[in-house]
């Protein structure tokens, strides 16, 4: 996190004006460094956004781990946008498309062979639902709470959540928060609050 704030300040030196986004990737596991929460809020400031770069063919799956970015960007007044990390399908075409918009995304980052390079049901793909691709601002009434607590301490446990994440996405839309979103008090708005199974909790986290 402080090395994205390092050199999202030093290109908005250079770049005042500049649309910037913070490239980050992975599923947050706390090993490699990647707290999406608090690298939106830390760069927030400087007038940035957020790239997460982790998406596939699969909706619930590209949810279950760009939704934290999503999250984030708007309880902190934000951007982000979406980029693949894998080859994506025809059918991964519309789920991109469905998951950006859904999750108020701002931008789809795409690359040429998964469009233009996989036949014409790919193409026909994004032609028929890029009409679907714009900015929207979502009202989900539930969250679910990443206890990146227990993922430093059971690797198996982000796995778990995850996999939680995409089961309650059939039944309804909800964000991902974390310690810090309950810190800055971003709790307010939701009807529901799922707590994973968690063998510790932040005892400021556990009051909120």
């Amino acid at each position: 996190t402080e090395w994205a704030v390092f050199w999202v300040k030093s290109c908005r030196k250079v770049f005042p004006k500049a649309e910037i986004y913070l490239c980050t990737g992975g599923d947050g596991s706390p090993f490699l460094g990647a707290d999406f929460t608090a690298q939106t809020a830390a760069i927030a400031r400087y007038g940035a956004g957020v790239r997460i770069t982790n998406e596939g063919s699969d909706y619930a799956h590209n949810f279950s781990i760009t939704r934290e970015v999503g999250t984030a960007t708007r309880h902190y007044g934000t951007f982000c946008g979406f980029e693949p990390a894998a080859e994506v399908n025809a059918a991964g075409v519309v789920a991109r498309i469905y998951n950006a918009t859904a999750s108020g995304a701002r931008q789809l980052h795409d690359y040429i062979p998964n469009t233009l390079g996989k036949g014409v049901e790919a193409l026909n793909s994004f032609r028929t639902n890029a009409v679907w691709l714009t900015p929207r601002s979502p009202r989900v009434p539930a969250a679910i709470y990443l206890s990146r607590e227990t993922w430093a301490l059971e690797p198996d446990a982000i796995g778990r959540t995850l996999a939680l994440s995409r089961t309650l996405r059939d039944a309804t839309d909800l964000d991902f928060v974390t310690r810090r979103s309950l810190a800055d008090g971003h709790l307010r708005g939701y009807s529901v609050l799922v707590l994973t199974s968690s063998s510790v909790l932040e005892p400021e986290s556990a009051r909120a």
